[in-house]
């Protein structure tokens, strides 16, 4: 393949090639310079530089002979559209890239380093996501777990509190309000304030709520001791030893 315009004129000249045509492909239907009879052949090779000048194309086929008549003799050959000088823009090989345009090893680091740190930001943003969706649903779960054990040991509550209150008082668990008759009488007979139930409710709203985080059968044990405290029985770990409900509190506190 010839070079550019001005080896195409050499060519021309150096095979006495006066008539010749220019197309896009070897098909003669794409032409895009063809010789016209009354022109010399000097105005016709500048007319063909104009041309190439003008033309946005990369790579040309011509094909010439020694006059317009001439049946047989024909040559073609590819060339590149360059004049002297100028840039390569040969199709399928790219321009030469001008200084201006040029990129220099130091920015080409920094864009290589800048468009690393994005994807990886971008990948932390995304783990940063999962871990909160993450953590927002086991707080939902924990909230859950709390509310059903409270809802499972308001009956116990009430029960409780009713019990370390005078004979007669009423205790509210929840939105709701219970009456429940003393069987036994409380160490502690003075009147008991509102503040004083308030603080009693909600140490044990909190105690069995760590309790039933820690075990959820927790209900169970607690109905255990409750049952053990009241009906004074004892139990034998090891042979020869009774424990009562004050020897294992006393070993528990």
């Amino acid at each position: 393949m010839i070079q550019n315009v001005t080896n195409v004129i050499s060519w021309l000249e150096l095979n006495k090639l006066d008539w010749f045509t220019v197309s896009t492909t070897k098909d003669d239907n794409s032409k895009v310079f063809d010789s016209i009879e009354t022109e010399s052949f000097e105005d016709r090779k500048n007319r063909f530089i104009e041309t190439m000048r003008l033309s946005h194309g990369g790579r040309y086929v011509i094909k010439a002979k020694a006059n317009k008549t001439a049946g047989r003799g024909v040559f073609m050959e590819e060339f590149a559209n360059i004049e002297s000088g100028q840039p390569a823009q040969v199709a399928g090989i790219g321009s030469v890239p001008s200084p201006a345009n040029m990129v220099t090893v130091d920015e080409l680091e920094k864009r290589i380093t800048d468009a690393i740190t994005r994807d990886r930001q971008a990948r932390e943003l995304e783990d940063l996501k999962a871990q909160l969706k993450e953590a927002k649903a086991e707080l939902k779960e924990s909230d859950s777990a709390v509310n059903r054990i409270l809802s499972r040991a308001e009956p116990i509550i009430g029960m409780v509190m009713n019990r370390m209150l005078p004979q007669g008082a009423q205790m509210g668990i929840a939105g709701t309000t219970q009456t429940i008759p003393v069987d036994g009488i409380v160490e502690d007979q003075h009147e008991v304030t509102e503040e004083e139930i308030d603080e009693m409710s909600t140490r044990i709203e909190l105690a069995i709520a760590k309790w039933g985080g820690a075990d959820p059968q927790f209900l169970e044990v607690l109905e255990f001791i409750a049952d053990f405290a009241s009906n004074g029985s004892t139990i034998s770990p090891f042979p020869g030893i009774n424990l009562d409900y004050k020897s294992i509190k006393g070993m528990l506190k």
